[in-house]
């Protein structure tokens, strides 16, 4: 059996020391997308925007394995961490995603284009980049 409690109209008391700061985010802004926001990208720019959210993700696990340290000052055995500059954990997730959308929407590309063949695809790709010079012949073949 319940028993009902009175309803009492206290207050609680106000701190009268000022709030702690709360942490600052760092520049990093991976928010949850979906396919659909990729789709209006030609194959170019989602080849560009893959590379920039790879480098991205890169950055993002960089400071978050050092904690936030970006440089080492000479005569520093340990130096200090900076908690405001670490992104949290979520961010990776989200860059992911994002980076695997942008993969998924090439690949249906191609295969609306008939490459059914995943390697055949990727010999193009790097013939068309051998061509535009964003790729350089490696001495040693395979």
């Amino acid at each position: 059996m319940q028993v009902a409690r009175a309803f009492t109209a206290v207050r609680p008391v106000r701190s009268t020391v000022a709030p702690a700061p709360q942490r600052v985010a760092v520049v990093v802004q991976a928010k949850p997308t979906k396919l659909a926001d990729f789709s209006g990208l030609s194959n170019q720019e989602l080849l560009e925007k893959t590379n920039l959210l790879k480098r991205e993700l890169a950055s993002v696990k960089w400071v978050q394995r050092t904690q936030g340290v970006t440089e080492f000052k000479a005569g520093q055995s340990m130096p200090e961490r900076d908690p405001e500059k670490v992104p949290k954990a979520h961010v990776n997730k989200h860059l992911r995603r994002q980076i695997a959308q942008c993969l998924t929407l090439l690949r249906q590309r191609q295969m609306a284009d008939g490459l059914t063949d995943r390697r055949e695809a990727r010999r193009l790709e790097k013939r068309a980049a051998l061509a535009q010079g964003l790729l350089q012949k490696s001495a040693t073949p395979k």
